[in-house]
């Protein structure tokens, strides 16, 4: 179980640009979950937090001893807390309840996992492999793996200076194919910015890639392929 941490600077303006993209929201103590069938992210109301995932499980033990070969694990509140070179924070947390679930997508598309650009890459794909991800897509000599671990969301590493775009970590990949631009006409119809419009790809100069940030930078890739 994966939540993707990010930050409101104004909570009312966050959820309504979580609320335009059509996902679900529940409020809680702290923040709240926005959601839809393919993924949940919380939006902390304390701005000492930071961008980053919540990795849930009932017991850390094997990792724990696993990840301290590469970088030691700091114990804030009731987590373990680990650093890659990605700069995000890492939260190690036990199973405490269900998320929140949903029926439905969100505008955005293919949800295909996250991404991390690292300066570090050979150490941050230890780290990860001892947190219990195996490689299963990509190839380290081209910039790029992507790792995976049973029903989580998949994380992909991009050596830094790889990718030509803006880029905050985490970003979240969709990658929607021809209906990418359908994707990005939705989304302009929501009156939102957008952070990056793409037009590297189009033989015709078309923007049919684009990127979307939140409030505290979170990306959002809408990617044909």
């Amino acid at each position: 179980m994966t939540i993707i941490n990010t930050v409101a600077l104004n909570f009312s303006e966050s959820l309504s640009f979580y609320g335009s993209l059509g996902f679900d929201k529940k409020i809680v103590d702290g923040g709240a979950y926005v959601y839809d069938s393919s993924v949940v992210i919380f939006i902390s109301t304390k701005t000492s937090h930071r961008l980053g995932l919540s990795l849930m499980q009932p017991d850390w033990s094997s990792e724990l001893e696993a990840v301290r070969v590469y970088t030691e694990p700091v114990v804030v509140d009731d987590h373990f807390l680990v650093s890659d070179s990605s700069g995000i924070h890492i939260k190690l947390l036990p199973i405490q309840s269900q998320l929140p679930q949903s029926s439905k997508n969100s505008i955005l598309g293919n949800f295909s996992g996250v991404s991390l650009e690292v300066v570090e890459f050979d150490r941050s794909k230890l780290i990860w492999e001892a947190l219990g991800y195996q490689q299963s897509a990509g190839d380290a000599n081209q910039g790029w793996i992507v790792l995976s671990k049973e029903d989580n969301l998949s994380v992909g590493l991009i050596k830094a200076g790889a990718c030509p775009h803006i880029f905050t970590n985490p970003g979240l990949n969709y990658f929607n194919g021809t209906n990418n631009l359908d994707v990005i006409k939705k989304v302009r119809a929501t009156g939102g910015s957008i952070a990056e419009e793409i037009t590297a790809f189009s033989k015709t100069g078309e923007v049919d890639n684009v990127i979307l940030q939140d409030q505290a930078g979170l990306s959002f890739f809408l990617f044909s392929d």
